[in-house]
């Protein structure tokens, strides 16, 4: 078995100014950031399919265009690559999920 460290960020969602509570969104979203095959970014993606269905969006966030069609491929609903669109996307995901070497 692969040793290998997952980090991963959450967004909190927020508040409303009239009673201070946490709006719930209607589907969460996550965004798997990974680099080069994306061996480690399309095996997250297939795990989490398999437990959450559709119920989550995964969002494939690929630091190329290969990276980006392997995540698709194993069932991501979205994909962006390059810096600038990662960037731009990571702000809008509720949670960031990728190996430590990417962060």
């Amino acid at each position: 078995m692969t040793n290998f460290s997952i980090f991963f960020w959450m967004r909190c969602e927020p508040r409303s100014y009239k009673t201070g509570v946490l709006q719930p969104s209607l589907r969460k979203s996550i965004g798997i950031i990974d680099g080069q095959g994306s061996g480690i970014g399309s095996t997250i993606i297939k795990k989490i399919k398999a437990h959450f269905g559709e119920s989550i969006e995964i969002i494939a966030l690929g630091t190329n265009a290969i990276a980006t069609a392997k995540m698709i491929k194993a069932g991501a609903n979205r994909g962006v690559s390059g810096e600038n669109a990662i960037v731009r996307t990571v702000a809008r995901v509720d949670v960031v999920i990728g190996t430590l070497g990417v962060f």
